[in-house]
């Protein structure tokens, strides 16, 4: 079994490298999201650690990118490589009126549905402050395409670090803010942690001169028709699983959300290994489809699999092996939730595994097939879910 593992390993060493490296900054951040959410969860308690979860995962799992998203990461490589900054420029312009003209509609929607949003999503509909706060990170969390443009120039240390700062500065304000001001202020600490972890890839792009050089138009509506549009709605197939805790919100207590968002932190943690291997991978396997066609790219595909598959027989063991001691030891308030993150584990492998195929197919350009897994996906981890939660 090894040797074909190290064959694999040294065929893919570039996408294993960077993934490598993404992997060790996600693990880092989760460490230190790990006790930041632990504290943040004795502090809240099941309750308000479920009412924090709903809100944050809904205002940020709100589906506004209209394909622009997956576009900047596919037609940036390919400009780039022809020289064509100008291009970009463009498209990174057309992509953000787009943007700013989605969320603004969104808004006012929400600002008129408010007092529903806090009956549906939180069973109060005098806790108000908390559906403001999350239409502010709504509004912050859906103008950021800067990370995908590092990352289409394919710059994966810096699109790493960002990341990580992300993640350590999202869970020290969100944790400082809700001892200090209440669960609003964390959940707008989780924008302001956005906005300052972006600056470095600001000035990435500044040195690269995306904003001083001249503008080159393109046919933004033709890229959007062909690409982005159906790459979207091939995407809002796995509307439910991005939106999976805000809609079990609708089904259980926020105390049950509570203990299902506790186990997410140790049976989520396979979803570390797919989520580092697919931002890598999907730019890679792009250049790779369009120089060495079909069968080169599937090759590189079934390599990955077989990387993935591999950890999570390491992972899962492990993850059953620390959790029930991790809990019992340091949060016995959420001693309910340890039957469910046996069950985490292995339903975050399996969605991992298909995220991995979705990226492939939506990278090649087979947009049904994606919604396909897409769908398959959210119905699979929604219902899973649904059903693990009655152990609780």
């Amino acid at each position: 079994m090894i040797n074909p593992i190290i064959s694999i390993i040294k065929k893919e060493r570039k996408i294993i490298g960077n993934s490598s490296y993404m992997l060790l900054a996600n693990i880092i951040g989760s460490t230190i999201s790990l006790v930041a959410n632990f504290s943040l969860s004795l502090i809240l308690g099941p309750i308000g650690l479920g009412s924090f979860k709903t809100i944050s995962s809904f205002f940020e799992g709100v589906p506004v990118s209209l394909g622009t998203d997956t576009t900047l990461t596919k037609y940036i490589p390919e400009l780039e490589a022809k020289k064509e900054l100008g291009k970009i420029k463009h498209l990174l312009k057309s992509f953000y009126l787009v943007r700013i003209g989605t969320v603004f509609v969104f808004v006012i929607i929400f600002y008129i549905l408010r007092e529903e949003l806090a009956f549906k999503l939180l069973k109060d509909t005098s806790n108000i402050k908390v559906i403001y706060a999350g239409i502010v990170l709504f509004i912050i969390s859906s103008l950021d395409l800067i990370r995908l443009c590092v990352l289409g120039f394919r710059n994966y240390t810096l699109y790493i670090n960002t990341n990580l700062l992300i993640s350590v500065l999202r869970n020290i304000f969100a944790l400082i803010c809700a001892c200090l001001w209440g669960i609003p202020a964390a959940i707008l600490a989780l924008g302001l942690s956005l906005i300052l972890g972006l600056m470095p890839s600001i000035n990435f792009l500044r040195k690269r001169e995306l904003f001083s050089v001249q503008s080159v138009p393109i046919n933004v509506w033709q890229v959007m028709k062909n690409y982005s549009l159906p790459v979207y709605f091939a995407g809002l197939t796995g509307l439910v699983g991005s939106l999976n805790i805000p809609l079990l919100a609708l089904f259980y207590s926020q105390k049950t959300i509570g203990y299902y968002s506790f186990a997410l932190m140790i049976g989520s943690l396979v979803a570390l290994v797919s989520g580092a291997l697919g931002q890598i991978f999907f730019p890679e396997v792009v250049l790779e489809h369009s120089r060495n066609g079909a069968q080169a790219s599937l090759k590189k595909l079934t390599r990955i699999l077989a990387i993935f598959i591999t950890a999570s027989l390491i992972i899962i063991p492990a993850g059953i092996a620390v959790s029930a001691p991790l809990v019992h030891h340091f949060a016995g308030t959420y001693t309910p939730a340890i039957p469910i993150i046996t069950p985490l584990l292995f339903i975050y492998s399996f969605i991992g595994a298909l995220s991995l195929i979705t990226a492939y197919c939506t990278a090649i350009g087979k947009n049904k097939m994606a919604a396909i897994l897409n769908l398959l996906s959210s119905i699979f981890l929604f219902t899973t879910s649904f059903m693990i939660l009655r152990l609780i």
